[in-house]
This record gives C-alpha cells, sequence and structure tokens, in this order.
C-alpha cells in the first residue's frame, strides 16, 4: 500500500512530462528539458545543420553551451556566457494551460469510482466523483508544465469554484496576467503558492489596477525578488495573513510594509545582513511570527520600547550572532510577547555551551520555546535561581564594595533581568552561590546501577544535576536502545519498595532525589505506542521532504492538526521547515491513516491522492 503512495504522484506527474505539442508560436515559449526550465529566443535554421533548432535561455545561468553564437554567428542574446543551448523542437516539453493542467489533476484525484462504491442509505452503489470533487478545497499543480491561464468554460468552472488553496510551485509560468486570470477562476481562493517560478516584474499593467482581497497566504519564495519587487504586493494583497520570501535576494528593506492583517512573515535566506533592515518590520503590529534563519545577521538591537507588539515566535537560526556580552539575547527581552525563540547555529551558543540554554531562559522573561524546545515552569525556575548563583558573587561584592557604583550599573546593563530575579527569589546570599565549578563537578557525582530485562546490571557514575533526556541517551548507549523508546524509573537504595518514575525529560535527576547507589529501571517501549492511535514511521522521510532536503519539525505540525494524523517518529531530514512545508501541513494534516484499524486500500488512496500524502522511503542522501 506505501509503495502505491509513493509512486503514484510520480505517475502522474509523467502525464504532464510527457506532453510534447510543439505551439505555432515558439519564440517565446516556456520550455521544459530534465527538470531546466528556459525561454526560446529562436527558431530556424543553423548554419549548414539539417532542420529546425531552438535557441534556448535557460534560468540556471551555467546550464548551457554557450551564449547564442555558432561558429561565430550570433543567433539569440543571453544574459551570461554559458546560459544558451540549441536542441531540436521535439526534445523538449512545452507549457500547456492551467485548465488543461487542473482539469486533469481534478479528475484523476477525484475519481473514486475507479477504485471504490460508497455505499449509502439503502445499500444503493453510487459514484460519488461528482460529488467529491465540488468539495476538493486544495489543488496541488507543482512540477507541472502549466505556463498560461487557458480558456474556462461555463462547465468547467464547476471544477474550480470550491478551490481555496492553489499550489502552483516549479511550473513554467511566468506572466502575471496569466496568474491574474487564473486567480479569477476560484472566487473562493485564500491561499496561493507560487515560488520557485520566474515570474516577471511586479511592476507590470497587469497589477495596477487589481485587488485580491480574498487572499490571505502568498508564497514567493525563490523567485529572485528584492525589495522593491515586494512593495508592489500589499496594493494588490491587502489582506494577507501569511507572506512568504524565503530565498530571495531582498538585502535592504527600502520601505515600511503596509499589512496590517500580516501574522506570519518569513524573510528566510535573504541577504538581509543588518538588523537595521529588520527594525523597519516592527510597526506591523499584528506580525506574530517572523522567519529569518540564514539571514547572515550579526546583531541585535532594539532601541526603542514598542516595536513589535504581538510577536511571539522570532526565528534567527544559523546566523551569525555572536556578541561576548550576551547583548543580542538582552535585547531580545524587550520584546514584550516573544514566547518563541530559535537561534540553532549561531556561535553565540558557543559561549558557555553547558549554561547556553539555561541563561538565555532568565534572560528573556516570557520565552516558552527555545530552540523547538517546550519550557517547562520548572525548568524556568532551576534556571532563573541558577543564574543568580552564578553571579550572585560579583553582584554581592559590587553592591557591598564601596566607589563601585559604576561597575555595579555597567554590571546590571549586561544583566538586565537580574534584579527582577532578585525581587522573585530573593538576594542571591540566600542561596549557595557558584565559587567553583570544577571542585564542586566532583561533589555531585553519584554511582548509579542501571538494570535492564535479562542484561547484566551496569554501574556508572553520573553527576546529579544530568536530566533525564540525557540519562536516556546515555541508557541508549548502554544497551544499544533507541533513546525514544526508553522509559525510566529508579528504586531508591534505602527503600526498595519504593519505584518512582522519571517521567519528565527536562527534568535534572536532583529533582527527582535520585541518590548514591540507586538503581534505575530500564524498559523499552513499542514505537506504536508513542502516539496512541497514531501511526509512527521511524526512519523516513516525512511527507514534507524534498529531494534536497526539508526539516520537518513534527511535534509543531502535530500540534496544529485538528484531527489524528500520520506522527513521524524520526524524520532523517536536516534543514529547517520551509515555507513549502509549514504551508502545506494546514491542509494535509487533518486527515489520518489508522494503522491498528486501516482504512480499505482504495479509500487510502484517495484520501492519499486527495491530500498529496506522499511518503518518500529512505535512501542515500550524501550527494
Amino acid at each position: 500500500m506505501l509503495s502505491v503512495l509513493i509512486f503514484f504522484r510520480d505517475f502522474l506527474m509523467d502525464n504532464y512530462m510527457r506532453r510534447n505539442k510543439i505551439p505555432e508560436m515558439v519564440i517565446g515559449c516556456r520550455v521544459r528539458h530534465r527538470g531546466s526550465r528556459g525561454v526560446v529566443k529562436f527558431c530556424g535554421r543553423i548554419g549548414s545543420l539539417d532542420g529546425e533548432w531552438l535557441g534556448i535561455e535557460w534560468d540556471e545561468k551555467s546550464r548551457g553551451k554557450h551564449d547564442g553564437t555558432y561558429q561565430n554567428v550570433r543567433y539569440f542574446e543571453t544574459s551570461a556566457p554559458q546560459s544558451g543551448s540549441f536542441m531540436r523542437p521535439n526534445t523538449v516539453e512545452y507549457g500547456c494551460s492551467f485548465v488543461e493542467a487542473g482539469k486533469e489533476r481534478i479528475i484523476e484525484c477525484t475519481n473514486v469510482s475507479q477504485w471504490e462504491k460508497i455505499e449509502s442509505f439503502g445499500s444503493a452503489k453510487v459514484d460519488a466523483s461528482d460529488k467529491v470533487r465540488k468539495e476538493m478545497s486544495c489543488l496541488c499543480l507543482d512540477g507541472t508544465l502549466v505556463s498560461f491561464a487557458g480558456e474556462l468554460s461555463v462547465s468547467d468552472s464547476v471544477l474550480f469554484s470550491g478551490i481555496t488553496s492553489l499550489y502552483l510551485r516549479n511550473t513554467l509560468i511566468v506572466d502575471w496576467s496569466e496568474i491574474v486570470k487564473i486567480i479569477s477562476f476560484m472566487p473562493r481562493l485564500s491561499s496561493l503558492a507560487l515560488s520557485n517560478n520566474k515570474l516577471q516584474s511586479t511592476h507590470c499593467a497587469a497589477l495596477e489596477n487589481v485587488t485580491f482581497s480574498q487572499i490571505e497566504t502568498l508564497a514567493l519564495s525563490q523567485t529572485e525578488y528584492n525589495w522593491n519587487e515586494v512593495s508592489v504586493l500589499p496594493k494588490v494583497f491587502p489582506n494577507l495573513n501569511e507572506f512568504w520570501l524565503s530565498y530571495n535576494c531582498i538585502d535592504i528593506i527600502e520601505s515600511e510594509l503596509k499589512m496590517p492583517s500580516l501574522r506570519l512573515l518569513s524573510l528566510e535566506s535573504n541577504p538581509l545582513a543588518s538588523w537595521h533592515e529588520v527594525l523597519k518590520l516592527g510597526s506591523l503590529s499584528n506580525l506574530q511570527c517572523l522567519f529569518l534563519g540564514h539571514t547572515k545577521l550579526k546583531e541585535i538591537c532594539i532601541p526603542q520600547s514598542g516595536l513589535f507588539p504581538s510577536l511571539r515566535s522570532l526565528m534567527l537560526s544559523h546566523n551569525e550572532i555572536s556578541d561576548v556580552g550576551w547583548n543580542s539575547i538582552n535585547e531580545l527581552n524587550k520584546i514584550p510577547s516573544l514566547e518563541e525563540l530559535s537561534i540553532i547555529g549561531n556561535p553565540v551558543l558557543n559561549l558557555d555551551k553547558s549554561r547556553s540554554r539555561q541563561f538565555i531562559i532568565a534572560k528573556i522573561a516570557h520565552l516558552r520555546v527555545f530552540n523547538k524546545v517546550a519550557i517547562s515552569a520548572a525548568e524556568r525556575k532551576g534556571s532563573e535561581i541558577d543564574y543568580l548563583k552564578n553571579y550572585g558573587t560579583t553582584w554581592l561584592k559590587l553592591r557591598n564594595a564601596k566607589g563601585m557604583e559604576d561597575n555595579l550599573a555597567c554590571f546590571l546593563s549586561e544583566h538586565p533581568r537580574f534584579m527582577d530575579l532578585v525581587k522573585l527569589y530573593g538576594e542571591p546570599d540566600h542561596f549557595e552561590t557558584v565559587k567553583n565549578p570544577l571542585k564542586n563537578m566532583t561533589q555531585c557525582m553519584q554511582m548509579l546501577r542501571f538494570i535492564y530485562s535479562d542484561k547484566p546490571a551496569v554501574e556508572k557514575r553520573v553527576p546529579n544535576f544530568l536530566t533525564v533526556q540525557k540519562l536516556k541517551i546515555l541508557v541508549g548507549e548502554l544497551f544499544h536502545l533507541k533513546p525514544q523508546l526508553v522509559k525510566l524509573s529508579y528504586k531508591s537504595s534505602r527503600n526498595p519498595d519504593i519505584v518512582v518514575s522519571l517521567d519528565h525529560d527536562l527534568y535534572s535527576l536532583s529533582y527527582y532525589s535520585v541518590e548514591e547507589n540507586d538503581i534505575i529501571i530500564v524498559e523499552q517501549i513499542c514505537s506504536s505506542s508513542l502516539g496512541g492511535e497514531l501511526l509512527a514511521l521511524p526512519n523516513v522521510y516525512c511527507m514534507f521532504c524534498s529531494p534536497d532536503g526539508i526539516f520537518c519539525y513534527c511535534d509543531f505540525m502535530i500540534s496544529r492538526c485538528e484531527e489524528k494524523a500520520i506522527f513521524i517518529e524520526n524524520c532523517i531530514c536536516s534543514k529547517q521547515l520551509t515555507d513549502e512545508a509549514f504551508l502545506r501541513c494546514q491542509f494535509t494534516w487533518s486527515i489520518a491513516i489508522y494503522i491498528q484499524n486501516p482504512l480499505s486500500s482504495s479509500a487510502a488512496l484517495h484520501a492519499a491522492m486527495m491530500l498529496h500524502i506522499i511518503l518518500h522511503p529512505k535512501h542515500d542522501r550524501s550527494r
């Protein structure tokens, strides 16, 4: 069954790839050859060669072999010296209309009758295809040959009337005039994905006098747009809630983005470099989520209050934030609603690897999720108290010494939350301040005995501040188990009849009062129990992983589900969640495939085709 799901979509895509009808007016046509896209700039004979040839300039500047010349004769112009090729007309794929491709996709995805009949009242068998087509709300034409809108007949308009989400990524479409026409075919359309297309400039006549107030989500990643192109779009799409602009050429934000309803903005993998540009987005009053990963940012500075009033989630992974004094982290505490922060891959985390998580939690008051791991109330309290202990001695010396007022003021500027923590927990002299971490390390080590099944017991000395999560990793190495399938409990050496479950991964052993010579009981849980009725599929790619890799944050997506969904236990991808994965999860994770009580194969196949749930099996990605 899974193999059918894996390959069925590719089979449908091949139907479009085999189309090879040569248009009458070939000059200016968009074409595709073995996945590469380009535009025809010449058609005719070349020198003494027989037959007709096409002169093509490829989107990839290094895809071709020349600059449009053959034997010192120029046949067409190119923008790069190696972006041109000559090819036979019957060797490339030509564009098709949106209406043609859309009709075929809808019919193929909703033709229930060829798989099964649905029983209605009175046990009568009926063909449900028409009903399903009318209810279909998501149309995915990614990777197809769509290059223009086509003509929509009255009878065909019913097929598109219910579509609310359209995916036209990685196609041959270029002209905004054609996109405007396509949008007009779907009056209920609210989500539009046009990423990875070589679109024309937004400064065109087609966008001068049009407004699409019903569009709430727009994805224009990988379109090579800069801010000058983006600045036109708020007038065309005034009610956007989500705006995806990843992997573009935005280096400066020239003007204020006037989108009062915008809640999510992605500028991931744009060459911004300066936080000064990011500050220009601070007036977006409803902005809740901002993606700024891979933008080469070096520091964070928020000079005034009132900026980013509603921002709850800030993604800053894989930048160059490295200031020694934690100043950038201190600045983030000025964002009043900030609850989620990701700074994976930034040098600032190397300032104190063992305690960076604790310090950042202590520095940002309202943070609830850090680097995609939730912060419990116990972890926050422990982090803030440890922060007080760590800097308590310095603060006491500066406070009690005479003539050290300037140094004390400097200390408080480097630790702006310190006095808030003093008010919350009391002065540091009420705690044991940290004097010699290396000496204290040996004092907190304790010998524990690990027991698993009928295997020989293992004794090992571990620190009492070790978290349950890290202890599971250690147990996995000792007994060759997957840490996520390990369940731990401990038996007190003083009271052998008492067994306590270690059920919170982020709590330390000292929290559970684990002592010297206590026994750690190791159990292995079956993967099917991880998600209740959810299907656990270890070591596969999640459905949103493309061949070039997307990290799918499964816990995040499951939290968005309204229904039971497939749970990928270990997605083996390595990159950060991208806009396409995030966008598609809203529509695809609302359907369940039950492993305990499976659907019939035909119904499961129908469900997969409706929502394009494709699981990619594990394979070598070392290329």
